[in-house]
């Protein structure tokens, strides 16, 4: 009732000595929003919202393995990413599928370099083929941040990620996996890094023994 928030807004204010506090209502979740004039930014605050950890159950994971996908052997990948995050993420998590040579990024940025193609580490899909080639690798894997944005009702970041295996000497595609990830941090950081784990999970669990 009006009342009610009236008397929660001045218990809050005296609690914080603070003035210019609203309440913000989306669905069951209360938002506290205090309002500072010198800095002119709002500071959020959230009250009895979902747990992250409840929110990452309702994330989505979409994927598809090739049946021609196999590791009978030890085969060579070549990682392109959008960002170091997400290569660092990438490796961590294609190390965990067993068989999986992965190849060191200086190699990867020589070659760049050297064939004039540029070293920011992220080229086009074609060209990745290409640079796995002449890198002798047997597989390439793309990492893309397909986006990233602030979400209020956790407070923190939303992200999605794609991840795609090719086959360097016939480009067929592999493994295609799009995952999305939260993180409560005040970066996007950890919100790449758990959507690109939860993009890698299903290749993980085929090929190795993790549940």
């Amino acid at each position: 009732t009006p009342s009610t928030i009236t008397s929660l807004i001045a218990v809050l204010e005296d609690k914080t000595k603070t003035k210019n506090i609203r309440l913000y209502f989306k669905g069951e979740n209360i938002y506290i929003i205090h309002f500072m004039r010198t800095l002119k930014v709002g500071i959020l605050f959230l009250v009895g919202c979902a747990s992250v950890e409840e929110k990452m159950r309702n994330l989505s994971v979409e994927y598809s393995i090739s049946p021609k996908f196999n590791l009978d052997t030890v085969r060579t990948i070549a990682v392109f990413a959008k960002n170091d995050i997400l290569y660092d993420a990438a490796v961590l998590n294609l190390l965990k599928v067993g068989k999986l040579d992965v190849v060191d990024r200086k190699r990867i940025d020589d070659i760049l370099e050297e064939q004039e193609f540029g070293r920011s580490g992220f080229v086009d899909e074609k060209t990745a083929v290409e640079v796995g080639k002449l890198l002798g690798a047997h597989l390439i894997a793309f990492i893309d941040e397909v986006k990233s944005k602030r979400n209020i009702e956790i407070a923190g970041y939303f992200s999605k990620v794609s991840v795609k295996i090719i086959e360097v000497q016939t480009g067929r595609i592999l493994y295609l996996g799009v995952a999305e990830g939260i993180s409560s941090a005040e970066t996007k950081e950890e919100s790449l890094r758990d959507a690109c784990k939860s993009a890698f999970h299903p290749l993980v669990k085929k090929f190795s023994n993790q549940p």
